[in-house]
């Protein structure tokens, strides 16, 4: 990737840290099985034995596809637990639900892919604990960003991947913000605690594969949602599982990480401005 280019889709991947790359290198010489019956082998069977039994799966509005997918294909009921007009899970809802009949299997993310609001994992785990149930988290996008403490968070299970991890916070995001909203653009959750490095905004009419062409265009590199749903042309689930369908169309995702600078978010500011002003001017015309 050049670096004239600005990458600021971090959260579909990030790039390998040189000593990233030279720890993966030193872990591939030495050989792995983790199907032994050698000690963490049989851990890793306990936690398998201990998750059988569940009769239901409760699934936050706004999880990744790969979450939802998998609950689907596992043949138990899936019931969706929604989110707020910020994009927060609703706890009273998990509360009352808890109290059916049968286990339940609930998963939560703990911060959104798409938007980078925050949820409530440690509240919800002690509702999950009290009834029994057993709570998975999707940490995916929080690892790397903000502080976790896994004990406090009571979650029997935990999904985290490198790709998505860095180190670096507090980059430009709401100098970003100011300027989208400046000229007509809704930012999504900000209502709600989100990761410091995610901006997800709406320009009403500005579709968002239109929005990361004019971008991909201007050298600047964003996305359209959920990593795993890039290249489709569809709505993003998330804002309307938040109450606004009307801006699912027009969501776009910019995430920055640990090598991006000042500069590349103030490009990406200039680029999107200058194709939401085109746009306008063309509607402008057309009225």
């Amino acid at each position: 990737m050049s670096r004239a280019s600005v990458y600021l889709d971090y959260n579909a991947t990030a790039p390998i840290r040189p000593e990233a790359r030279e720890a993966l290198l030193r872990a591939l010489e030495a050989p792995a099985n983790p199907s032994s019956v050698h000690a963490a082998g049989r851990a890793a069977r306990d936690v398998v034995d201990k998750a059988a039994g569940f009769t239901r799966i409760v699934v936050g509005a706004t999880e990744h596809d790969a979450v939802v997918e998998t609950a689907k294909a596992s043949g138990l009921p899936v019931e969706t637990w929604p989110v707020d007009a910020h994009g927060v899970a609703h706890l009273p809802w998990l509360e009352a639900g808890l109290k059916a009949p049968g286990r339940a299997l609930v998963c939560l993310m703990l911060a959104n892919n798409e938007t980078g609001v925050i949820q409530p994992v440690a509240e919800a785990a002690a509702l999950v604990r009290a009834a029994d149930g057993w709570l998975h988290v999707d940490a995916v996008q929080a690892a790397g960003k903000i502080a976790i403490d896994f004990s406090a968070l009571g979650a029997d299970t935990m999904a985290l991947s490198a790709l998505a991890s860095m180190v670096e916070l507090g980059l430009w995001r709401d100098a970003l913000a100011e300027r989208v909203k400046a000229e007509g653009a809704v930012v999504l959750g900000e209502g709600a605690d989100r990761l410091p490095q995610t901006l997800c905004f709406a320009g009403e009419g500005f579709g968002s594969e239109i929005q990361v062409m004019n971008l991909d265009l201007a050298g600047v590199m964003a996305s359209a949602g959920s990593a795993c749903s890039s290249g489709k042309v569809k709505a993003s689930r998330v804002v309307e599982a938040m109450g606004r369908p009307d801006l699912a169309p027009y969501a776009l995702r910019v995430s920055g990480g640990w090598a991006s600078t000042q500069d590349d978010w103030i490009k990406c500011g200039d680029a999107w401005i200058a194709a939401w002003k085109r746009i306008d001017a063309r509607r402008r015309e057309m009225a």
